[in-house]
């Protein structure tokens, strides 16, 4: 199933062994894809189930990917897509399928989502968000998400059950309010990069004796296990800054990668809890600022916030999800009356909002709202 143009919508589609392409030969622009089921039925498909290719400003929300063999998401193929928004999703395995440490996994066989290509010599400037997630059961690949690309947010989503967050490749990424429970943390190849106020809680240490993993990456070679052709230079895990995070495991402080021996530099910690920090024994790290019970001056973040199945896929709230647009209520047809202020809005795929009044769509973010007003982007 392929997009292509611009001003495209998608709402409560059902997909089963099926994969859609955005972009896939020319700019396509304005993309939502809302309230969809993506699935597989037996024999389980291996493809990827949405790839945006080259596009602008898609917004992937509200969805569900249940039982899926292949990738979740895969964007930034070819290096194409920028300014995307993967938000308030269930990304779920089958009950059972492949518990925390088990073997022998039939689906999810690959990454949820995957930001940018990773196997070209330019390391995409995406700009992506991924933010209010779920993952659950997400076990049968090395790692949940997988980040090959730069200025990426990464956002209040919440793993259950699930492997590495992998910053892969990529620069000035934030990994912010993220919450782990019973899986793996956090691995980072590449930097600068900043994680505040993430957490890992555990009720068994022994199955994740890791919550932070820095590791190196040869510059201009392939190492064993990666795609050709070479990657490009890139710094391994350089000038990253980890504050107010919470960790029930160790952080491993260098890494060898396919043999070779990269050192992490200028790692900062501060006012972050951490049951111990393990060092290469190849001392593969330089000028550590390592200070995990000093505050963290000049530094604030969000608080963390624990999603349910509920809080995310097709059949979750709209818009700030407690039932209301800016705190006007919406009707179980997805309207809300804001009366004098903006008349009926269509709220039920929000931040895309339908104006009555204006006869358009708008994009209205629930952090766009104040005290004062709101902002809205619209359609030229």
């Amino acid at each position: 199933f392929r997009i292509v143009g611009s001003h495209f919508i998608l709402h409560g589609l059902d997909f089963v062994n099926t994969a859609v392409d955005v972009g896939f030969n020319r700019q396509t622009d304005n993309v939502m894809i809302w309230r969809c089921r993506f699935r597989d039925n037996p024999p389980p498909s291996t493809q990827i189930s949405l790839r945006l290719y080259v596009s602008r400003n898609t917004d992937i929300a509200y969805n569900e990917w249940v039982n899926w063999a292949g990738r979740g998401v895969s964007a930034g193929v070819f290096a194409g897509a920028r300014d995307f928004t993967i938000r308030r999703n269930l990304f779920r395995d089958q009950p059972n399928q492949r518990g925390a440490g088990g073997t022998g996994a039939q689906y999810n066989a690959t990454e949820a989502i995957q930001v940018g290509f990773g196997e070209s010599d330019l390391i995409l400037d995406s700009g992506a968000r991924l933010e209010y997630n779920r993952f659950y059961n997400w076990f049968s690949d090395d790692e949940v998400i997988s980040i090959k690309s730069s200025n990426v947010v990464v956002f209040r989503n919440s793993f259950e059950e699930s492997t590495w967050v992998s910053n892969r490749f990529g620069i000035n990424n934030v990994y912010e309010a993220n919450e782990i429970r019973n899986g793996w943390g956090f691995m980072n190849f590449d930097g600068p990069n900043l994680y505040k106020g993430n957490a890992q809680f555990l009720t068994d240490t022994s199955k994740f004796p890791l919550s932070m993993s820095f590791t190196e990456i040869k510059p201009g070679n392939t190492p064993a296990g990666m795609a050709n052709p070479p990657q490009p230079f890139r710094p391994a895990s350089e000038d990253v800054v980890m504050v107010g995070n919470h960790f029930d495991t160790a952080i491993r402080i260098g890494r060898p990668w396919g043999g070779e021996t990269y050192p992490v530099k200028n790692l900062i910690i501060r006012e972050s809890h951490i049951p111990e920090i393990i060092f290469d024994s190849n001392n593969l790290h330089e000028d550590p600022d390592i200070q995990p019970d000093e505050p963290a001056t000049g530094h604030t973040w969000a608080e963390r916030i624990w999603l349910e199945d509920e809080d995310v896929g097709p059949f979750a709230d709209p818009a700030d999800s407690n039932g209301s647009f800016f705190g006007y209520p919406i009707d179980e047809n997805g309207w809300a009356d804001t009366g004098d202020y903006m008349g009926f809005v269509y709220a039920e795929s929000a931040p895309w909002v339908y104006s009555y009044t204006l006869a358009r769509w708008l994009y209205a973010s629930v952090e766009a709202g104040n005290g004062e007003g709101i902002w809205f982007w619209v359609f030229r």
